[in-house]
């Protein structure tokens, strides 16, 4: 890879994987955006390191270079920062609530479905995340071909839908199906 050095791709990793842990985490993005300006348009950050994240959008969002949150239980923080939006695997079932954030962006309303969303990954979470998605989905759409997998993933088991169903309809603010 140019700017590195050497054309191995373990090595380029090392490399970038050694610049990151010094504080260096921009540099690919600095370069990147210096070789090809028109191009790249902005990152996914998910490392879950939300002080590693706010710099990426404090020091590249000024320039139109759009940061998406990686996790889900710092979308409003990194939202009134200046990050574009989130791309995360759980916003495939709680984009509504990810969309009220986004509309309420430094408000007591963004807060509060702050929580809600935080809970709801949390959730989630508690099964495995592609047969746990596709089980909500399922549900919502009434169509049961969204539970089926492909290895290595398998099905929830029934009392894991069931026991996820309830946790995600806990609240009462969530309404009963949200996508």
């Amino acid at each position: 890879m140019p700017g590195v050095g050497t054309t191995a791709i373990p090595d380029t990793v090392a490399l970038f994987g050694a610049a990151r842990d010094i504080g260096c985490r921009g540099v690919l993005v600095e370069w990147l955006l210096r070789a090809f300006p028109k191009t790249i348009k902005g990152i996914k950050e998910s490392s879950g390191d939300f002080a590693g994240t706010l710099a990426f959008v404090d020091h590249f969002a000024k320039d139109r270079f759009e940061v998406y949150c990686g996790g889900d239980a710092a979308l409003h923080g990194l939202l009134k920062a200046g990050a574009a939006r989130c791309i995360t695997g759980a916003s495939n079932v709680t984009s509504a609530i990810n969309a009220q954030i986004y509309g309420l962006v430094g408000t007591p309303g963004a807060d509060e479905a702050q929580v809600l969303l935080t809970a709801l990954r949390k959730f989630i979470a508690g099964v495995p995340l592609i047969p746990g998605l596709k089980a909500l989905v399922a549900r919502q759409t009434g169509e049961a071909a969204w539970i089926n997998m492909r290895p290595p993933n398998v099905a929830l088991s029934a009392n894991s839908a069931k026991l996820l169903f309830a946790a995600f309809d806990k609240s009462s603010r969530a309404p009963a199906h949200v996508a």
